[in-house]
């Protein structure tokens, strides 16, 4: 009988704390075991856990800041790739080039355009709105979680900005994401770029 009492408080515990956990942990476990690569100027430089360093030359880099119809402020990247400089046993299969696109919604009263601001969204499906913020496709689309932006310097039309961010890629994880990715580069501003929140 005391057995039984100890194992159930012992599980009510677990129970209690498995609740408490927080939404970075939570996304943390699933996060790779690798550190982000370091970005480097004009490349989106894609880091597998399993096949190595990818790094393609970025053809594109667009931003923009816009309002949704409800009145929320908007900040969104979009990058292109060109050729591949230094490929991978994946890349060598499926020969794509990547292409980034994330979204962020902003608090009140901020604003992106501020050299030093870091933009941190941890996981790429707005799961209240029901709608995917980010995408990163090659491939296949996925989300992309743990999505770092750093403002580097920046005006009304153009900024530098480095991205950092993890996404399923080659499933070798399977639903996992399996990839780093970092991109740095001047984005120029597109004001007709508008992602799913309108």
């Amino acid at each position: 009988m005391i057995r039984f009492i100890a194992v159930s408080y012992l599980s009510i515990a677990i129970l209690a704390l498995a609740a408490c956990e927080s939404e970075y942990d939570r996304l943390s476990r699933r996060w790779p075991t690798l550190e982000p690569p370091t970005p480097i100027e004009g490349t989106l430089t894609v880091l597998h856990v399993k096949f190595g360093i990818e790094e393609f030359d970025i053809q594109t880099a667009r931003f923009n800041v816009y309002e949704t119809s409800d009145g929320e402020v908007v900040f969104i990247v979009h990058v292109e790739t060109g050729a591949c400089t230094k490929s991978s046993e994946f890349h060598e299969t499926i020969s794509l080039s990547p292409f980034i696109e994330a979204a962020t919604p902003l608090a009140p009263g901020d604003f992106p355009l501020v050299p030093g601001k870091l933009i941190h969204q941890l996981e790429g499906y707005d799961r209240d709105r029901g709608v995917h913020l980010t995408n990163m496709y090659y491939g296949s689309h996925n989300n992309i979680d743990d999505l770092r932006i750093k403002i580097h310097s920046a005006s009304q039309e153009t900024i530098e900005a480095s991205i950092t961010g993890c996404a399923v890629v080659n499933g070798s994880l399977y639903t996992d994401p399996d990839a780093w990715f970092s991109v740095r580069g001047n984005f120029l501003r597109d004001r007709e770029l508008v992602g799913h929140l309108q």
